[in-house]
């Protein structure tokens, strides 16, 4: 969440001031330009964690750079363009579409594989996990991305499909911080019996639903509705 809004306020920040800046300039070519320095900026800072970081678990790695939210704000703006790339060629985007849907699942799965075969830890391989292992994440995503964007899906389970869809930015805001959490602090699991544990999963399910179901309905949905109403 962190994550998300740091990056909205961020990059808005700088492209209305260059915008301001270079006023006879395209503002399609000041996007580009500043969202790609915008990202080279925030990889110089993962340089700096590279040569100071003194990483001994996937949990140290994690804490101190996964969850960090200046590391990880370049992955917002990667999705930045992307979606700049897939409006300013909508053709190709649904002429190969399929094509990027394979390939994104390829790089997903060759990832993780390399990985696995290699046995690549963070205090082992600290390069491979600040420079390579989630950029390759995004960009398996991004790929995916022009084929669920135009997903109209109406088969099995497109109910329950929909409703993720519909309440994932509620979901987003209650799992973890409200729900998980709270109930981490109720409930002892670690030494629970398989059964305790998908009762507790069941539970966390049903109250994430239930609470993100009440947030979108009574918060985020009269805010679109009073916005189209406003912008009509």
């Amino acid at each position: 969440m962190s994550v998300e809004e740091y990056a909205y306020l961020l990059l808005p920040f700088l492209l209305f001031f260059s915008f301001k800046l270079f006023k006879n300039s395209h503002k399609e070519k000041v996007f580009l330009w500043i969202t790609l320095l915008s990202i080279f900026g925030l990889t110089f800072l993962k340089i700096l964690y590279y040569f100071t970081a003194e990483i001994n678990s996937l949990h140290d790695w994690s804490a101190s750079f996964r969850k960090v939210v200046i590391y990880r704000i370049d992955a917002i703006y990667v999705g930045f363009l992307v979606v700049f790339v897939i409006k300013k060629f909508p053709e190709i985007m649904e002429k190969y579409k399929f094509s990027f849907l394979i390939t994104g699942i390829l790089i997903f799965m060759l990832l993780h594989f390399v990985i696995y075969n290699l046995n690549l830890l963070p205090e082992t391989h600290l390069a491979f996990y600040v420079f390579i292992y989630l950029q390759t994440v995004i960009l398996s995503l991004a790929f995916l991305f022009p084929y669920f964007s135009q997903l109209n899906y109406s088969g099995l389970f497109s109910k329950l499909i929909k409703f993720i869809s519909v309440n994932s930015y509620s979901i987003y805001l209650v799992n973890y911080s409200i729900v998980l959490l709270g109930m981490q602090e109720i409930f002892e699991v670690a030494n629970k019996s398989i059964f305790q544990k998908l009762g507790f999963i069941f539970l966390f399910l049903s109250v994430t639903v239930l609470f993100s179901n009440l947030i979108y309905r009574y918060f985020e949905l009269p805010i679109l509705k009073y916005r189209d109403k406003k912008y009509k």
